[in-house]
């Protein structure tokens, strides 16, 4: 086998490997106090999703079915319209009764005036029968709407009574979080051993970068010699496209508001213990929007250990920003997006206390001082 060969099986088989430990190392965060955390962060935060799409749906029925009375009032008169028209008619039928048309006959004077009458007569009647026949109509869309309403009114109901049980879930999850917190704050063991979780999960960030780096490369060796990468033929996966994008001198601040936390040795807001941060943590409104702070290409969307639902963005040159703790992403792997492109929305999907942003600046797996990239406010 020639060398350049082996060399294309090796670089395959280093790169599964180290997915393969990422794969595991993720995993093992499940069974750590913070992954326990993390975990019922996850529910809460699927929980918050389901609420929203619910609120989403009531809002919209609510336009739909307003919008829907205003069209049962505007027929409601319509008929009342034809109404009026049509008893004004049976009332002048009653009138003339069949002596008075017959005393109208004979007293014409010619044939002419014989055609004349009976077309006007024949259009009374047309004009009686289209009014009649409009009101049939009237009155069946208004019975088809009358139970479009109800069934509208029924599932807003429904609606209203599901988020409230999903609030009441949701306000529960949140209270086991507190008190999962507090209990590792009181305990000395766990507050360590929490500390040392999340010294490691600031690598995970860097590991992932890594990870994905070196399946890019493989992914290109693959393209170039047609080599097969283990399990690439099973998933389908599409080599990831990085964009030449120009060296970023001065980013833009994703989200504006007060640090809760800085870069390096910092006191984490949750266990009020010091912990190293690897980047930092800027408080926000919950789902307020998460800007792009420069132009890129988006190198990872996903749920990073500890840091919750994540967006990672390529700059070119080995340069990347990361946008942790959110609560919804709005972008996918592969986009392309400006300076100030919204990513996603703040949320505390994290391990911290709070709606935050978690805002991170990597050159390849090593994280940098983001207030040292960032424009001065």
């Amino acid at each position: 086998m020639e060398v350049g060969g082996v060399k294309k099986i090796f670089l395959g088989l280093c790169v599964f490997v180290t997915f393969a430990l990422c794969a595991q190392a993720n995993a093992s965060v499940s069974d750590t106090l913070l992954g326990q955390l993390e975990n019922m962060r996850r529910g809460a935060s699927r929980m918050e999703a389901e609420i929203k799409k619910l609120e989403a749906e009531l809002e919209d029925l609510k336009k739909s079915t307003e919008n829907l009375r205003n069209e049962m009032s505007a027929l409601s008169s319509r008929i009342d319209e034809l109404l009026i028209l049509l008893r004004s008619r049976l009332q002048d039928m009653y009138k003339y009764s069949f002596l008075e048309k017959a005393n109208a006959l004979f007293a014409l004077s010619s044939a002419q005036e014989a055609v004349e009458l009976g077309y006007a007569m024949e259009r009374i009647a047309r004009q009686d029968m289209f009014n009649v026949n409009e009101l049939h109509l009237k009155v069946t869309t208004m019975e088809t709407k009358r139970s479009e309403l109800s069934r509208r009114e029924e599932r807003m109901i429904t609606l209203i009574g599901s988020i409230r049980d999903f609030k009441a879930h949701y306000q529960a999850a949140e209270e086991n979080i507190l008190k999962a917190l507090e209990s590792i704050r009181l305990d000395q063991q766990k507050t360590a051993a929490a500390v040392r979780e999340l010294n490691e999960m600031g690598g995970f960030i860097g590991q992932t970068i890594l990870a994905r780096l070196e399946r890019q490369a493989a992914l290109s060796e693959q393209k170039k010699g047609n080599l097969i990468m283990p399990g690439a033929e099973r998933s389908g996966e599409v080599p990831f496209v990085r964009m030449p994008i120009a060296p970023v001198s001065r980013l833009d601040w994703p989200i504006r508001g007060p640090l809760a936390s800085r870069f390096g040795l910092s006191v984490h807001p949750s266990l009020r213990s010091r912990f190293q941060n690897t980047g930092i943590d800027i408080k926000a409104v919950a789902h307020a929007p998460v800007k792009a702070a420069a132009d890129g290409s988006v190198f990872f969307v996903g749920w990073l250990a500890g840091f919750g639902q994540a967006v990672i963005l390529d700059h070119g040159r080995s340069f990347f920003t990361v946008y942790a703790c959110l609560s919804a992403t709005r972008v996918k792997e592969g986009d392309v997006v400006r300076v100030g492109d919204v990513l996603g929305t703040v949320g505390n999907t994290g391990t911290m206390t709070g709606y935050a942003l978690h805002f991170e600046v990597r050159m390849g797996r090593d994280a940098k001082d983001p207030i040292q990239y960032l424009k001065k406010l």
